[in-house]
């Protein structure tokens, strides 16, 4: 009977140590179970798309559609014709040298680990849309179609994705409510 009081005096004498040990434990648990969680559910979820803006300029635009940020570590552009890989800034030059340079053409190369929020594009080139007419829109059409998009990504946690490759094979604005859906 000693043992079963004395076991008793000790919980009645640490109860506090006893409910701080057990209210870390469980902290810890719950931590770790929201980090799992988090790490399976917050992904990022990138598409590539034309659009027009500005009464018609034309815009190569990437856009994060998923459920987390997009931390993007490089693009290069490779051509279906010869395989030769372009950077961005390249990319540019060689639309540029076909299409025409324009007054006002744009061109943003990303910073290797720049953040892509959610829902936010990012437009990889722009050009004016005053100097482009039917021929010219079809030529970039043309253009646009002979190479594939390669964007390296990684999610929130430093965790690469696969590589995205994109073809864009019509001029045409995609629709996002219905990717999103």
């Amino acid at each position: 009977m000693k043992t079963l009081n004395d076991i008793w005096c000790f919980l009645q004498n640490n109860w506090e140590g006893i409910v701080a040990i057990i209210g870390l434990l469980s902290s810890i648990y719950f931590a770790y179970q929201n980090r799992v969680h988090n790490r399976l559910s917050i992904r990022p979820l990138l598409i590539i798309y034309t659009e027009n803006l500005n009464g018609g300029d034309l815009c190569l635009m990437i856009k994060n559609i998923g459920m987390g940020p997009a931390m993007l570590e490089r693009m290069k552009c490779k051509s279906k014709v010869d395989g030769k890989i372009y950077n961005q800034l390249e990319f540019h030059r060689l639309l540029e040298h076909h299409f025409g340079k324009t007054e006002k053409d744009i061109v943003k190369i990303f910073s290797p680990k720049s953040g892509l929020q959610v829902n936010s594009p990012f437009c990889i080139t722009q050009f004016d849309g005053y100097y482009i007419n039917p021929y010219k829109k079809e030529r970039f059409i043309k253009i646009i179609n002979e190479f594939d998009i390669v964007v390296h990504y990684s999610d929130l946690y430093g965790k690469e994705k696969k590589p995205l490759t994109f073809s864009i094979e019509k001029f045409e604005k995609i629709d996002l409510k219905k990717l999103e859906s």
